[in-house]
């Protein structure tokens, strides 16, 4: 991850420092072998993380961009390339303000190269004293911008950053991956001019964040790994070289100590993939490559999703509850400011400005589209991963937009963030729900992914042009989908910890409290038509009342509120002597519900929402001195006494009265006859859950 500016670089540092040993960075990065995944897809990526209000973009550069002769120039230190040839189309996503610098962080390019650029690190004392970084050399903020506009396969990338490297040296310490359609590079920049790279095997995983993790090399392998020529000699004459198990450890020689920071994040993104796994919060370093315990399952795209997000849950408990606490994770500070004791710094945290990950499956792809990328724009704690084929070239006006002002909510980036700030300040009640909604947005389309890479392969070959139509559209699709989402859930979190009214067409309303609704939701209240009320009963209205909660993709979820809720459904007849009835879960538990008819509305406070009816026997009661006389057309006024009738066979089903269908709003006709003499009780069918109506 990026450097901040010089001043704010020294304040993060010291506040890292002081308050929880952590990096001034914090990128971590994840690769998957193709062995170790489902579908046999390669799988990597990064969250970018630095700070907060770091606005970032996703756009697609057309080739020429840099035509050949022109020198793409770094801000932050004035190095260049001048290019050989017109550069390559490539989407990115990228930094605002490309003046300080692009930070292309990641994308494809039109020859099918991935580029992952980069995680930050740095060399130890001893080394940087023998190699210094140089003042005009490499750095993140423009390095992938020329290996996306130039390289032509995995392999072209990594000898390219390593002429760089050598031709101009780097100014700062980064790891970097690279992949197309048959290969992936890892490559770790320790020094000036020293980087190792190893071409990635199928049966690890790795997850890095900012330090250096390659701890086996063999140079004289050109087949699989790429050596800076003085790599050894550096860590030898800086008196900083490491064997382990009797081979040169470039990691081990050219880092520092492990932080905490880092050591926090290597062991809980290992544990989330392999729970498995004996690695310890205390261990003073990682191996690169994992090797998968007896219980590991094979890995999806969701679950590393899921390991970008992860903030201990399921790795540890105690850290996993800490970290509801944190609401600002530069210095782990709670909603007081200070310090949650205890607390580690996790991969899902608050300064991610985006992530992403690459998948890459086994075979059939074409060479120049050879996978899919899965973005976030914005923290994936408020933000879905949306995917993209490297051959579109659209993107949504939000997600292109440089605005720099936190309240524009027509910046796709400001808008996941103004989401995210909701589930940093109450984890506990906001977090969860948020992950469900991101995963009902993202579901559906991991599970479609499979098909639509037959799609495209056929379409590709057919007409390439074709293919790049039928692949912006259904990115646009699911582009304008999330943005509608999360507008739609912003709005909600806007007033979910305040008591609020939900309004139904026809003016009736429910009365929630705080942070008993939290994502998007439509209160409903249907007024019914009873055609055959229950003998001796005069109803005065039936309501269908009920919550639904609408979730991405048109998917709606018929809900129950968490707690008692106050409805007001609109009602200015008449109501005297009546009872509100309910009836839970069949014909014999039946109670009576308080309620008030004012001003137009019949108020009342339920937990539970479903059919209900305001009604009141319309017999007489009989004279207690005079014998009764039996009339089977007329129902008794009272219940009868449990000898007086047997009791009615449970069926599982309400009973059916002939020519009343079971289904819409009829459910309160059929709770009321199954009621039949029951005199009081209160009606409430409770529907199931699903979108049926």
């Amino acid at each position: 991850m990026k450097r901040a500016t010089t001043l704010s670089a020294a304040l993060i540092t010291l506040l890292a420092s002081l308050l929880f040993g952590s990096s001034v960075w914090a990128c971590t990065g994840v690769i998957i072998g193709a062995d170790l995944t489902e579908d046999g897809s390669a799988i990597f990526g990064r969250t970018e993380d630095l700070e907060q209000n770091h606005p970032k973009r996703l756009i697609v550069n057309e080739a020429g961009k840099y035509p050949a002769g022109k020198a793409i120039v770094g801000a932050e230190t004035g190095v260049s390339y001048t290019q050989e040839k017109d550069s390559l189309k490539f989407t990115s996503v990228s930094d605002i303000t490309p003046a300080e610098g692009r930070f292309d962080e990641a994308g494809f390019n039109s020859a099918g190269v991935a580029v992952d650029a980069t995680v930050s690190a740095k060399a130890n004392k001893k080394i940087l004293s023998v190699d210094p970084y140089t003042k005009q050399g490499w750095t993140e903020g423009v390095l992938a911008t020329v290996l996306l506009a130039n390289s032509t396969s995995a392999k072209d990338a990594i000898d390219r950053m390593a002429a760089l490297v050598e031709k101009d040296g780097a100014s700062e310490g980064n790891i970097l991956v690279v992949g197309d359609k048959t290969d992936v590079w890892y490559m770790e920049i320790y020094s000036g001019h020293q980087y190792a790279a190893m071409k990635y095997p199928r049966d690890k995983f790795s997850v890095y964040p900012n330090t250096f993790y390659l701890n086996r090399v063999n140079c004289a392998d050109s087949a699989n790994f790429v050596c800076s020529k003085d790599l050894i000699k550096t860590a030898k004459d800086a008196d900083s070289y490491v064997e382990t198990g009797g081979q040169f450890d470039p990691a081990a020689s050219y880092r520092p100590g492990m932080t905490a920071g880092n050591a926090s994040r290597s062991y809980s993104g290992i544990k989330a993939l392999d729970p498995g796994s004996k690695v310890t919060l205390d261990q003073d370093s990682y191996a690169l490559l994992q090797t998968p315990s007896k219980s590991f399952k094979k890995l999806s795209i969701a679950d590393v999703m899921a390991m970008q997000r992860n903030r201990f849950e399921g790795v540890d408990d105690t850290l996993a509850k800490l970290s509801e606490k944190v609401v600002d994770d530069h210095g782990m500070k709670g909603a007081d400011g200070k310090p949650v004791e205890g607390a580690h710094y996790p991969i899902g945290n608050t300064n991610t400005m985006e992530a992403h990950i690459f998948q890459i499956p086994k075979s059939g792809m074409p060479k120049e589209i050879p996978g899919t990328l899965w973005q976030t724009i914005g923290t994936p704690q408020g933000a879905p991963y949306m995917p993209y084929y490297g051959n579109i070239d659209q993107t949504i006006e939000p997600m292109q937009s440089t605005s720099k002002d936190p309240s524009d909510m027509s910046s796709y980036y400001w808008l996941a963030s103004a989401v995210n700030k909701f589930v940093n300040a109450d984890r506990a009640t906001v977090a969860g729900p948020v992950r469900e909604y991101l995963n009902a947005f993202e579901a559906p389309l991991i599970a479609a992914r499979s098909a639509e890479n037959i799609e495209l392969v056929t379409k590709h070959a057919a007409d390439p042009e074709v293919a790049t139509s039928w692949a912006n559209a259904i990115f646009l699709r699911a582009a304008e989908e999330s943005y509608n989402n999360l507008k739609a859930l912003l709005e909600s979190l806007k007033v979910y910890n305040t008591e609020h009214q939900l309004k139904a067409e026809d003016g009736s309303y429910v009365t929630v409290a705080p942070k008993q609704v939290v994502l998007p939701t439509q209160f409903v209240a249907h007024r019914d038509e009873l055609p055959n009320p229950p003998k001796g009963t005069k109803v005065y209205g039936t309501w269908s009342v009920e919550l639904l909660q609408h979730m991405p993709w048109g998917k709606m979820d018929h809900v129950q509120p968490n707690g008692k809720v106050t409805v007001s459904l609109k009602y200015d007849g008449d109501a005297e002597g009546a009872e509100l009835w309910l009836l839970k879960g069949g014909e014999e538990n039946h109670t009576v519900i308080p309620h008030t008819v004012k001003d137009g509305f019949l108020t009342f406070e339920t937990d539970t929402l479903g059919a209900f009816a305001l009604a009141k026997r319309d017999v007489p009661s009989p004279d207690p001195t005079t014998e009764p006389t039996a009339d089977p057309t007329v129902a008794p006024t009272t219940a009868p006494a449990p000898t007086a009738a047997p009791a009615p066979q449970p069926t599982g089903k309400a009973p059916v009265k002939p020519g009343i269908p079971r289904t819409g709003g009829n459910v309160v006709a059929l709770a009321l006859i199954a009621l039949g003499a029951v005199t009081g009780g209160g009606i409430l069918v409770a529907r199931r859950r699903s979108s049926e109506s």
